[in-house]
């Protein structure tokens, strides 16, 4: 049987949607979407935050909305909560009764607390717009890597050898986990999509190759050959550049 995300990703892929396409429409970040898709669902918002992200995208795609609801919570489990149990205590143990009374006051109140904190977090999240932006932190989102040539001084005496013509960028994704990413080779968008874990890539350009990775773990980089490693941590969206070294001057 097909899961939730399962549903969802071949819904938009047969409609010719991206996953852009999809953020702009249901206001949902790309992160969150691909999560969705991939039932990674300890990386989301509470449980009813994510029913709502559900409904929308289920409507979006034109599918069932009570088939997709019924396929998240049998994915999801029973939902768990505190509750206050019946106390048969004799009351010549005043003692005892009042001890459980006030743990079960403090599992509740913190329950409550707990609740309110995600509620609070969620409703700033929605209403600074950060569903309507794919754009990270300039420290953690955009990260750009150049690689300039070296050169080892030689003897005044010897003439300067000539310059090693530029060969151009080939630059390999290999996937240590599922991730979506959109690959841009010298301004053009040559690929965007979600790779499995263990296929590897390999994308070659001229002057720059643009990587931009929704899950940033899962994506190990060798420009030139020379192993780079991880784009980022796990869940992070990166984006990264490699260009071609400028020329140094007369």
């Amino acid at each position: 049987m097909e899961t939730l995300g399962q549903v969802l990703r071949s819904a938009r892929e047969q409609k010719g949607l991206s996953m852009l396409d999809a953020e702009k429409a249901t206001k949902i970040r790309v992160k969150l979407l691909a999560a969705l898709e991939e039932g990674t669902y300890a990386s989301l918002p509470p449980r009813l935050y994510v029913k709502g992200m559900v409904r929308t995208y289920a409507e979006y795609l034109g599918l069932e909305v009570a088939s997709a609801l019924n396929r998240l919570e049998a994915e999801l489990g029973p939902e768990t909560g505190y509750r206050i149990q019946p106390i048969n205590k004799p009351l010549r143990r005043p003692t005892v009764i009042t001890a459980r009374f006030f743990v079960s006051l403090i599992v509740l109140i913190s329950a409550s607390v707990l609740f309110y904190y995600f509620y609070r977090e969620y409703s700033q999240f929605v209403n600074s717009g950060g569903y309507r932006s794919l754009t990270a932190s300039p420290a953690a989102a955009t990260r750009v890597a150049a690689v300039a040539p070296t050169s080892t001084p030689l003897p005044t005496s010897t003439p300067e050898p000539t310059a090693t013509p530029w060969q151009g960028i080939t630059l390999e994704t290999r996937m240590t986990d599922r991730s979506w990413l959109r690959v841009i080779v010298d301004d053009k968008t040559v690929y965007e999509g979600i790779l499995a874990a263990g296929e590897t890539r390999t994308w070659t350009g001229k002057d720059k190759v643009v990587v931009r990775a929704g899950n940033a773990g899962g994506v190990d980089i060798v420009f030139n050959g020379k192993k780079l490693g991880l784009m980022g941590s796990r869940g992070e969206v990166v984006e990264k550049q490699w260009t071609r070294p400028e020329a140094p001057s007369p």
